[in-house]
């Protein structure tokens, strides 16, 4: 399993467009108690806008009445929204980042989170991630929940002016206290692996059970993932599969992951079982469905080797040649030897040695074995 390190993938992976803006109240969180666990990865979450939006459209003088210490005005709130959006007329994106400005000036968390967004993507303005890294603050001191989040995502993937997990953690950890809870799940990985500070497995599980709780698909794969490998009562194991399975089943592309791998080699943690390459190989189609490069991997494994289903040499290849177009270096060596043995589609010495020195230079031992 993976540890942490997706957190530290974040430029491809967290980075959500102002439109997809989170329009209701957050969730209440509601824990149980939990003991402790293994190592876990926080998967992707949204950047998140936290307000109260109406529907209609708010006149733009809503915004006139900003003071000092305004409180958080929905009124001008929707305004910005409205503008941004286009619900009355064409989208107006740089009235609305102006408007941002000054409900921030005015203290209105919101409006700095709404501004911090809007740095970061360039939208209604230049693009400064260092600015939107203060705006976030900001938005997160005057009581956004969003915005502490924001701001931890910043960090956690390399584009803050802070390059310090610890600041990272400790935002997290504000915005789950503000019931944004993909933060708390995120919170969890980095107690679970120490990251930005001590480690705690035990808050970790709180951490994941208590976001699972609030229906974080992401933060019950973690949970259930614990409860299987490291269960600390009876009955956990059966209760994180149960999980598992119901996260695969709602698209979690790393729960169908460990359901694939439990099927494939009959144990995982203290749960033991009979192998089911049939199981295994659909729980890998959907993770592979759903982006998940390595059940992709092992599903061309099962298609060459003919497990779960019958052979298929030809859509082996093509699924090795796929991984190797994504930089996959063991799936390169694969698809190169089957190039140049002729096995699923036509001979091609010279492809199959292009494919394994690529496989070679992105650090496959294999493949630079073959190449010698």
């Amino acid at each position: 399993m993976t540890g942490l390190t997706i957190l530290r993938r974040l430029q491809g992976l967290f980075i959500i467009w102002l439109s997809m803006l989170l329009l209701a109240a957050a969730t209440p969180l509601a824990a149980r108690a939990t003991p402790q666990g293994d190592n876990i990865t926080a998967p992707a979450a949204p950047r998140t806008m936290q307000h109260d939006r109406k529907t209609e459209r708010v006149d733009e003088p809503s915004c006139q009445s900003l003071s000092a210490h305004g409180g958080n005005n929905k009124d001008c709130l929707n305004t910005i929204s409205a503008l941004y959006r286009g619900l009355d007329g064409p989208p107006d994106h740089i009235a609305a980042r102006s408007l941002s400005e000054r409900a921030c000036s005015a203290t209105i968390s919101e409006g700095c989170n709404f501004l911090g967004a809007m740095q970061q993507d360039g939208t209604g303005g230049p693009k400064d991630v260092g600015a939107a890294d203060g705006s976030f603050e900001r938005a997160c001191l005057y009581g956004s929940g969003g915005g502490c989040f924001n701001r931890a995502q910043l960090i956690v993937g390399g584009q803050s002016p802070v390059n310090d997990l610890t600041v990272a953690r400790d935002f997290y950890s504000r915005a789950c206290d503000k019931n944004v809870v993909a933060a708390c799940n995120n919170y969890g990985a980095m107690l679970l692996n120490g990251e930005g500070g001590n480690q705690d497995r035990i808050a970790a599980r709180a951490m994941f059970d208590t976001a699972c709780a609030a229906g974080n698909i992401d933060a019950c794969t973690n949970y259930g993932d614990l409860l299987v490998t490291s269960p600390m009562r009876k009955g956990e194991s059966d209760e994180g599969t149960k999980l598992l399975n119901e996260a695969c089943n709602a698209g979690q592309a790393r729960a169908c992951f460990i359901v694939g791998t439990f099927s494939h080699y009959g144990r995982l943690g203290d749960q033991t079982g009979p192998r089911d390459y049939g199981a295994a190989r659909r729980a890998y189609e959907m993770a592979c469905r759903s982006g998940h490069t390595e059940a992709c991997f092992r599903i061309a494994q099962f298609l060459y080797d003919g497990k779960g289903g019958p052979q298929d040499l030809s859509e082996a290849r093509s699924s090795y040649g796929a991984l190797c177009r994504q930089d996959v270096g063991t799936a390169c060596f694969f698809y190169g030897n089957m190039q140049q043995v002729g096995e699923g589609g036509a001979l091609d010495i010279y492809g199959g040695k292009k494919a394994i020195a690529k496989g070679c230079d992105l650090g496959d031992p294999t493949a630079c074995a073959a190449k010698q």
